[in-house]
């Protein structure tokens, strides 16, 4: 008889885990082969999940996922005694509290109860009857004597009294402050300036158009020309028209290609040789008017000093479409 290639079902795995299982019956092994994965009681586990007689079990030849049957569930009851001592230990713990909330009132309000209690029972309190002390001294009355000087002598001395009481004080009385008003300062009005604006012209050079063309000297101290070479031409040529020499032809030139191609560009030094303190040029033509020398040498990214020297420029000046620098 051939032995089956699996002892368990394929469809068997842990909640978190469908790969694994527990090689005995146990409450954490599922099924994954229902919809949701629910846990398999122990019996089925015992007669198909762990046993190769999975292929007999129902579950298994579904088509369709679907809910496991109810007689395949793990049983509630295994979960009731659990669920019950939760709840006997949230009431115990909720007795517990009343209990102690309550010791608490007693002991805070212990005076104040004890007080109400004989009120309660409509007691008098033994501290709150009066006791009402009798005096036992004897009223004995002040006599009264019987005045025999006569009415007119009385009213005489009380004037005479107070006729020496207003001289008393008469005398001991100042002598009223006389009162004497001072002059009133008159005040003068302040005088108001008036203050008159000064207007300053303040002289705005207006930029200044340079033409640059081809052919024409550029530069301050040391001139240059912009030639385009035409058909036969040489450096030769050139040196000897414009008082220079080849080599500072060469020098000055960046990237000059030898022998020169038509309407190649060559910056030219004119009346001079001597070129080994100067930076190598390479000619541009303006494509747009108005444009700035400053701006210009920040588009071209050159040192501005130098570009406006060996330009012939000056801050403000601008040039237009078809200049050349």
């Amino acid at each position: 008889m051939l032995k089956k290639l699996r002892d368990f079902c394929p469809f068997l795995g842990l909640v978190d885990d469908p790969n694994t299982h527990m090689s005995f019956p146990s409450d954490s092994n599922c099924c994954y082969h229902v919809k949701p994965v629910s846990a398999i009681n122990i019996e089925q586990q015992q007669v198909f999940c762990l046993t190769g007689n999975f292929e007999n079990c129902k579950i298994y030849n579904r088509k369709v996922l679907s809910t496991l049957p109810e007689e395949f569930r793990v049983s509630k009851n295994r979960y009731r005694k659990e669920k019950s001592t939760n709840w006997k230990l949230i009431s115990m713990i909720v007795i517990t509290t009343i209990i102690i909330l309550f010791i608490c009132w007693v002991l805070f309000f212990k005076g104040e109860a004890l007080k109400r209690i004989p009120v309660i029972l409509g007691m008098e309190s033994p501290t709150s009857i009066s006791t009402q002390v009798v005096s036992t001294e004897t009223f004995i009355p002040i006599p009264t004597y019987k005045i025999n000087t006569p009415v007119e002598d009385i009213l005489l001395y009380e004037e005479t009294l107070v006729r020496g009481t207003e001289t008393a004080m008469a005398q001991t009385m100042l002598p009223a402050l006389t009162i004497t008003p001072l002059p009133t300062k008159t005040s003068s009005p302040t005088p108001t300036l008036t203050f008159t604006p000064t207007m300053t012209a303040i002289y705005t050079p207006t930029p200044q158009s340079v033409a640059h063309g081809l052919d024409t000297p550029i530069g301050i101290g040391h001139q240059f020309v912009i030639h385009k070479a035409k058909s036969g031409e040489n450096l030769n040529q050139y040196a000897s028209l414009y008082n220079t020499s080849v080599e500072a032809i060469l020098r000055v030139n960046y990237a000059l290609n030898v022998p020169l191609w038509i309407d190649a560009l060559v910056v030219i030094p004119v009346n001079f040789s001597d070129v080994s303190q100067m930076p190598y040029f390479q000619p541009f033509k303006v494509t747009s008017n108005g444009s700035l020398s400053e701006i210009l040498a920040q588009e071209l990214a050159t040192n501005l000093e130098d570009f406006l020297y060996y330009n012939g420029l000056s801050q403000g000046d601008y040039l237009n479409s078809g200049d050349w620098v």
